[in-house]
């Protein structure tokens, strides 16, 4: 028994172990301060909120391809020094990105959601948010992530105690919420500067060096997130046109959808490395297998998954939201096909890492993207918030088909060259 705990101790404490632990905290705690602010804020109010959060959602993912995922990869090779001076380089960085992500939020609010406390808020919550993961991203190109962990329990798990609080002495707003979230990153931030200490802040690289260095990487990673944005990310914005109404609805679908993400963001995680060494070690037979074993146990997955979404659709919705989104019950179903489509592309896009086609992901998404401005936006204009879920829907189905294509003519090249 000694022998057996000792050996759970080591792997919980073993990288693989933290950063799945770090994961579930932060979609945890994200899907959770989602369903607060829905279930509390006023339907016109939840709508404005998640048009500045999704703005706010494409700037972070902007900001983790031009910044923290070139410094994963071309940090992991830095010496200590090194990965310091890159790091308060980047930290500096934020100087200029700061004022470009504000104007960008400015315009944005004068577009989609015309409030200037939420449109402040914003602009402070990104701030904050862009340094705390910065700061994240760094622990994890050392691979030190129990410190990365430890500051996303504080930042993401403060987060939620803020808004339940908020909640229960009746003070969430929009505004007051996106406040509270950037409360909680700068204190993350702030404790883990002091962690990490003067390293973060000099000396620094040059911003130059720095953009001359990221930008060959981070073109690409900047490419497709444009591309993934287009393929179905973007609908709540396309919709806002409609009203808040219908943005609200759509979105608290969508949020309570988001309990297959850690499940698809694992795939992303586990399958390319793994299947990689099968496809060295073991040979492209055993490979081919596998994906045809992953494929048939996501479709079994997603089959129940919507089964039981068509079962217990208004009850879900009304113990989550109290009632507010009962009427989004059959958009809900409909919705809940995105997001098997979105697993298994997440699938056939790590298998098709695993043969190194990391080129597939940003061509998918694209054609998706075509379909989200062409038959999405006309969906939209004829059939309302129907329309974007239709759109959405097939937006997903063109994703996911491409994806397969690509896998499969890769396969057929590998097995021609055998």
């Amino acid at each position: 028994m000694t022998n057996l705990m000792a050996f759970v101790r080591r792997r919980a404490r073993a990288p693989a172990a933290l950063a799945l632990t770090d994961q579930l905290v932060v979609s945890g705690c994200n899907f959770g301060s989602a369903v607060i602010v829905a279930r509390e804020l006023p339907t016109h109010d939840f709508g404005l909120f998640s048009l500045a959060a999704m703005c706010c959602l494409f700037l972070s993912n902007l900001h983790r391809a031009a910044l923290t995922q070139p410094m994963n990869v071309l940090g992991a090779s830095d010496t200590p020094d090194q990965i310091g001076r890159r790091l308060a380089g980047l930290l500096r960085l934020h100087g200029l990105i700061v004022p470009l992500a504000a104007a960008a939020l400015l315009l944005a609010a004068w577009l989609l959601f015309p409030d200037a406390g939420i449109v402040l808020a914003a602009i402070v919550y990104f701030t904050c948010f862009a340094l705390q993961e910065t700061l994240r991203r760094y622990w994890y190109t050392r691979v030190a992530i129990r410190e990365a962990l430890v500051n996303d329990v504080l930042s993401y798990g403060g987060q939620l105690a803020a808004l339940l609080v908020l909640a229960g002495v009746d003070g969430l707003s929009g505004a007051s919420a996106l406040s509270a979230m950037a409360a909680t990153s700068l204190l993350a931030f702030a404790i883990g500067a002091a962690q990490v200490g003067a390293v973060a802040f000099r000396p620094a690289r040059s911003m130059r060096a720095l953009i001359d260095e990221h930008w060959p990487m981070a073109k690409w990673l900047v490419l497709t997130v444009l591309a993934v944005w287009g393929a179905g990310q973007a609908y709540p914005l396309l919709l806002s046109p409609l009203g808040t109404t219908a943005v609200a609805s759509f979105v608290a679908c969508r949020t309570l959808l988001n309990v297959m993400a850690p499940l698809v963001q694992s795939v992303g995680n586990y399958i390319p490395a793994h299947a990689a060494a099968t496809l060295r070690t073991q040979g492209l037979a055993l490979f081919r297998w596998q994906l045809w074993r992953t494929c048939v146990a996501a479709l079994a997955v997603g089959a129940a998954f919507l089964l039981l979404v068509h079962w217990l659709a208004e009850p879900l919705l009304h113990l989550v939201y109290n009632g507010r989104y009962d009427h989004a019950a059959p958009l809900l179903r409909v919705l809940a096909c995105v997001t098997i489509f979105s697993l298994l592309s997440a699938i056939l896009g790590a298998y098709a890492l695993a043969m190194a086609d990391s080129r597939s992901n940003f061509f998918s998404n694209l054609g998706a993207s075509a379909v989200t401005f062409t038959a999405g936006l006309w969906l939209i204009g004829t059939q309302g918030v129907w329309g974007a879920a239709l759109g959405a829907v097939l937006t997903g189905a063109t994703a996911m088909t491409l994806q397969g294509g690509f896998v499969v003519a890769r396969l057929h090249r590998m097995r021609a060259m055998q």
